[in-house]
């Protein structure tokens, strides 16, 4: 009885010493297997990471694999030092129709991705160019802004000191000549006056030009729509009601529209001066002959 478990467990080593040599044959034999070009195998390194691939480039120290046919999700090549790889094993070759399905499977994956990124670069030049557009816009408004502030400070001071009401160079040179040869203290606004002469001529000069430019879009504007030519109110009427039913506007319709009111200014501005006639003198009656 006792003799016949030692035989059983003498049996039972012996087959797990011939089953661990077989493994290691088979282990040997797959990391003795010459790496050919062309050949489909695994790779299994050092840290325990396995790769499938077909050998594309071998040298003394290297191994590149080529993941373009497998399902690995990697595109390209990749280089292996073969002192990092603990295992080769061969791996069949794949078919044909298999390798073009696999390469077409990749190519639109390489396509949907190209196409992701297009679109993702598209839309990070958009977000500059809004971001760009928005910076020279506030640029541009503060430009105006402060334009307009100094606009409103010159309209300011010439209102204070209206040439209408004799304010200029000559009320300045009166004001210091009295002021030198009659000993006379000017006042308060005079002295406001005298401090601000030179931004009040730079004001002058500026609403100067502003009115020049006024006044020659004021002639452009009714040189393009003459009222003698039958633009006016009656002619707006007539285009608000062909674009209540729909109907096409001309490009100068349009335009006269846009601009009525400024149009109704210019023709109120620019509208000559009628003139009374002079009254005539009264014929003297004709001399009565005595008789």
């Amino acid at each position: 009885m006792q003799e016949g478990c030692v035989m059983r467990r003498h049996l039972f080593l012996l087959v797990v010493a011939l089953a661990a040599g077989v493994l290691m044959a088979s282990e040997a034999q797959e990391e003795s297997a010459e790496l050919k070009l062309g050949q489909r195998v695994r790779l299994v390194l050092d840290s325990g990471q396995s790769f499938t691939g077909v050998i594309s480039g071998l040298s003394a120290k290297t191994v590149i694999l080529d993941f373009s046919f497998e399902k690995s999700g990697f595109l390209g090549m990749i280089g292996f030092e073969r002192a990092s790889i603990r295992r080769v094993v061969p791996l069949p070759s794949l078919s044909r129709d298999r390798a073009y399905a696999e390469l077409s499977k990749r190519d639109k994956e390489r396509k949907k991705a190209g196409r992701a990124h297009r679109a993702w670069m598209e839309a990070r030049k958009e977000r500059q160019r809004l971001a760009e557009a928005e910076q020279l816009s506030r640029a541009e408004t503060a430009k105006v802004e402060k334009v307009a502030a100094e606009l409103a400070r010159q309209k300011a001071l010439l209102a204070e000191f209206p040439e209408g009401e004799g304010w200029g160079p000559e009320r300045l040179t009166q004001i210091m000549q009295r002021s030198m040869t009659l000993n006379q203290l000017s006042t308060s606004r005079e002295r406001r006056f005298i401090q601000a002469f030179s931004e009040w001529v730079k004001a002058k000069a500026a609403f100067a030009v502003l009115e020049e430019k006024k006044k020659a879009f004021q002639q452009e504007l009714l040189a393009g729509f003459p009222p003698e030519a039958g633009w006016g109110p009656e002619r707006l009427a007539e285009i608000e009601a062909k674009q209540a039913a729909d109907q096409g506007l001309s490009p100068g319709e349009i335009k006269f529209q846009e601009n009525y009111a400024k149009w109704e200014a210019a023709r109120e501005a620019l509208a000559p001066v009628e003139v009374a006639p002079a009254p005539q003198p009264m014929a003297s009656p004709p001399a009565s002959s005595m008789p």
